[in-house]
């Protein structure tokens, strides 16, 4: 946790920061602070708001958006919200990187639920641009925020 990492590097001895660890607040405060109940909760957040926009995912987009329907909007947003600062945790990042995976796996679930005519039926251009968006994500992915969250880890 980046907090107490600095918060620690602010003592001037190795002993202060022993004195501090030992200290109870300093436990109280620990034990308050779960990163799995605190990944859950982003869990929930990131993934309900994705499961939201399923149910209605031919929405046009109101707000400037490179995409035209709301889904493939909301798919790259919570991609990114795994990977924002003050939501993405160093200690976590296996866990995001599992959430990540998971959109993507969701969002292909739903698109090869409609190219096999399971849901409502979809324009060619519409295909075309889901393939398009899911190929630039994962490019954008791969070069940005992946390479510099390990830079910052290693």
């Amino acid at each position: 946790m980046e907090f107490l990492t600095s918060f620690e590097e602010q003592c001037e001895s190795r002993q202060s920061v022993e004195r501090l660890r030992s200290h109870p607040m300093y436990d109280r405060f620990i034990a308050k602070w779960s990163l799995p109940v605190y990944f859950q909760i982003r869990l929930q957040d990131i993934a309900g708001h994705m499961e939201k926009s399923l149910q209605h995912p031919w929405e046009l987009c109101k707000r400037k958006s490179p995409y035209k329907t709301t889904l493939v909007a909301t798919v790259d947003q919570c991609v990114r919200r795994c990977w924002q600062d003050g939501v993405f945790l160093t200690s976590l990042t296996h866990r995001f990187w599992k959430l990540t995976l998971q959109l993507l796996s969701r969002y292909n679930t739903w698109l090869t639920a409609v190219a096999g005519g399971q849901v409502t039926a979809i324009e060619s251009s519409g295909l075309f641009l889901i393939f398009d968006y899911i190929l630039t994500i994962c490019l954008w992915f791969c070069r940005s925020l992946l390479r510099s969250r390990l830079r910052v880890m290693y």
